[in-house]
């Protein structure tokens, strides 16, 4: 029989006995695999993921990575949690009550000033990482964990996931029948969070999103604006310059011997009815706008 300091070491070290360090294409390649079972609908569900979702990540990522002997428990499973508190420490800091954080699209980086980060940092642990470490994968984790993730005093803290993802891995050292009564109390736990999230959350949720949409809009319809005003003064300008063309046309056209008044009232009503003939017109020379004047009042043209 085991002694009582045996098993105390087992459940020391079960907390960490199924540490991977991962690399960052198998993160990129896991996020990949859960957003097909996402988009597949037969193993998500509206706060979580039905049973058989880590055979199919397990599945998917060998075909993605071989030899990377990814296994659903402990590997993914265990991976999925990390990444689940990540995104919620990283949401708290983008969507959160404390103002004066921000977000570098281009860095998919938190940013903020040093007085705030370190106003934040003194009641949440670890919190600091994110000034330097970005985040690549927020946009596609909001899709997979956006619906379990609710803002406002019912929703889940990236403390609290810390805290829970903690003591599930400490449980794993324990003997089977503790295992299965922590099972039945974290099911119990989830169903609860379950009925938590209520439709004024999920309207917390829309409302960041649409936020971000609005953003979005707001610089496309900057851009069509400026766009319309640099073609507004093109047209402008060459409306412009076609009326100074007209108006300085009768005095071009006496310049011209051997016409009479008629026939150069002819002409000018020719030539400013055609912008064709406009610009031929005034990029002549004067023999050439001679020979031009003939032709037109001979009907050559």
């Amino acid at each position: 029989m085991e002694s009582n300091t045996d098993t105390i070491m087992d459940v020391e070290r079960g907390a960490g006995r199924n540490k991977r360090k991962w690399s960052e294409e198998e993160d990129e390649k896991l996020v990949e695999s859960l957003i097909e079972l996402v988009n597949n609908g037969a193993y998500k569900a509206d706060n979580g993921f039905k049973p058989g979702y880590l055979g199919f990540l397990e599945n998917s990522l060998s075909v993605k990575l071989p030899t990377s002997g990814l296994k659903g428990k402990p590997h993914i499973e265990s991976r999925i949690k990390t990444l689940k508190k990540d995104f919620n420490m990283v949401y708290d800091l983008r969507y959160g009550s404390t103002s004066g954080f921000g977000w570098n699209s281009e860095n998919q980086l938190v940013t903020a000033s040093r007085d705030v980060w370190a106003e934040y940092a003194k009641s949440h642990v670890g919190v600091l990482k994110w000034r330097s470490t970005p985040f690549p994968f927020f946009d596609d984790l909001a899709i997979i964990f956006g619906k379990d993730r609710a803002t406002g005093h019912n929703a889940e803290s990236a403390m609290e996931t810390e805290e829970n993802i903690n003591l599930e891995e400490a449980a794993q050292g324990k003997n089977d029948d503790s295992s299965m009564q922590a099972s039945d109390e974290s099911t119990s736990r989830r169903s609860s969070k379950r009925k938590k999230f209520d439709a004024e959350q999920m309207a917390e949720v829309m409302y960041n999103a649409s936020k971000m949409i609005a953003a979005e809009f707001a610089n496309s319809t900057k851009m069509m604006a400026a766009e319309f005003a640099s073609s507004t003064k093109l047209l402008i300008a060459a409306e412009t310059d076609r009326l100074e063309k007209k108006e300085k046309l009768m005095d071009e056209l006496s310049k011209i011997s051997d016409i009479d008044v008629v026939q150069r009232f002819k002409a000018a009503k020719k030539i400013a009815d055609s912008e064709n003939l406009m610009v031929l017109f005034f990029g002549a020379s004067d023999a050439e706008k001679k020979q031009l004047v003939d032709a037109i009042l001979a009907r050559e043209i």
